[in-house]
């Protein structure tokens, strides 16, 4: 029961950005910008986008690991529109997590919390959080670039195996990082991280044969500690246009625990 509350708590509150990824090493040289001119940037830039997932709906069992233990659940999404994560160890509805544009709300059975809001709700907590939205949600899960890869954006800042994309955003003060594949031109991993580099996210990406979408996203975040999570997708599935989301009677509305700490929610 520990294990999903844990879990959960990463899925639904990685999104909040109450976490931090180890940021890459990297040097400061123009030497593969150079090299990525020599291979036509527009080129480079449009393979990113062929090979990024563009499906307008999905469907997938999922498993998510957290150390040596492991749940399953399934993930459905409508492009640009909401993401529903169910949480279904032993075959039962144990967490559930919904997330659109404009709201995002989550339900857990093992301390019975349960949050239903807005993102300003979440923004009101601090300016830091304005850097997480619904689309670079849906872009972290689904590996596609978290912002618009353009030539301005290539950064000098590079690693040995990826071409470098990055670009603060002005609000919240974090970077955001864009790391591509010289081989394969596709999205290797994503990172937020802020300015003191102690609040962030990573995420890196594995593929299989024949799907844009990644066979395995391993998570890495940092608060007062390091924490992994190893999410892996299962085959595709029949969509199901259906997003039942309910909190059940008697949980503690975690945005009134707040204000009662004086938190403003």
């Amino acid at each position: 029961m520990k294990l999903l509350y844990k879990i959960m708590c990463v899925v639904v509150f990685c999104s909040l950005l109450w976490s931090c990824g180890t940021k890459k090493n990297i040097s400061h040289t123009a030497k593969d910008k150079k090299s990525m001119e020599e291979l036509s940037i527009d080129a480079v830039l449009a393979d990113v986008e062929n090979n990024s997932y563009m499906g307008e709906t999905m469907e997938r069992k999922l498993s998510l690991a957290f150390g040596s233990h492991s749940v399953a659940g399934t993930l459905r999404m409508e492009k640009g529109k909401r993401m529903w994560l169910n949480i279904t160890p032993l075959g039962i509805s144990f967490a559930r997590a919904m997330f659109t544009p404009d709201s995002l709300m989550y339900y857990e059975r093992i301390k019975k919390t349960a949050f239903e809001g807005r993102w300003n709700d979440v923004y009101k907590v601090s300016d830091k959080l304005r850097v997480m939205d619904y689309d670079c949600l849906e872009n972290i899960f689904t590996a596609r670039p978290i912002f618009s890869l353009k030539k301005e954006v290539l950064s000098d800042e590079v690693d040995e195996n990826n071409f470098v994309f990055r670009e603060k955003d002005p609000v919240s003060g974090f970077s955001k990082f864009v790391f591509v594949n010289k081989e394969t031109h596709r999205v290797k991993s994503q990172m937020l991280i802020s300015e003191d580099e102690k609040m962030g996210l990573l995420a890196e990406y594995e593929y299989g044969e024949g799907d844009n979408l990644p066979s395995n996203i391993n998570f890495t975040v940092l608060a007062s500690h390091q924490t992994t999570l190893l999410l892996t997708y299962g085959a595709p599935k029949t969509y199901t246009p259906e997003y039942p989301f309910k909190v059940p009677q008697g949980y503690s509305d975690v945005k009134k625990l707040a204000q009662m700490l004086g938190i403003n929610m």
